[in-house]
C-alpha cells in the first residue's frame, strides 16, 4: 500500500463518525482507532456499507464486451456491476448490495483479492 493511499484513508477515516475501522489490500493491512477511543467490541454506528469479493481471483473493471468504471464520489444503486472476479477463465459479476456513493475503491484493477476481501466503501 503506498504511503499517499494511507494518507487519503486516515484523512477520510477523521471526517467520518467512526470510531474504528480495520482496512486491508492485499498483504497489507490497517487499523485506525480515533483517540481516546477503544479499540475492539466498540459499537459504531454509520451510514457506511461494504463491498466485498464474491470469490477468490483476478478483479477487473472490464470483461469481454463490457466496461464498468466506478470511482469514489461516484453513484451507485443496489444491483450495480462494479466489477468482476476472474476465476479460472470465468467471470462473476461484483454487485452492489446497496444504493449510495463510492466513498473508498480498496481495490485496483487485475489484483489478486481473496474470498469476501473489502473492495468498495458506500455511504
Amino acid at each position: 500500500m503506498k504511503l499517499e493511499e494511507i494518507s487519503d484513508i486516515n484523512k477520510w477515516f477523521n471526517e467520518t463518525d467512526l470510531v474504528e475501522i480495520e482496512f486491508k489490500k492485499g498483504d497489507c493491512s490497517l487499523n485506525l482507532v480515533k483517540e481516546g477511543e477503544k479499540k475492539g467490541n466498540t459499537k459504531i454506528s454509520s451510514a457506511l456499507s461494504s463491498i466485498v469479493s464474491p470469490d477468490i481471483g483476478v478483479f477487473s473493471f472490464t470483461k469481454k464486451g463490457k466496461s464498468v468504471s466506478f470511482k469514489e464520489g461516484d453513484s451507485v444503486k443496489k444491483g450495480d456491476v462494479v466489477g468482476y472476479i476472474d476465476v479460472m477463465g470465468k467471470n462473476i459479476e461484483v454487485v452492489s448490495n446497496v444504493d449510495g456513493k463510492i466513498k473508498v475503491v480498496c481495490v485496483n484493477d487485475n489484483d489478486i483479492v481473496e474470498y469476501s476481501q473489502l473492495l468498495f466503501i458506500v455511504e
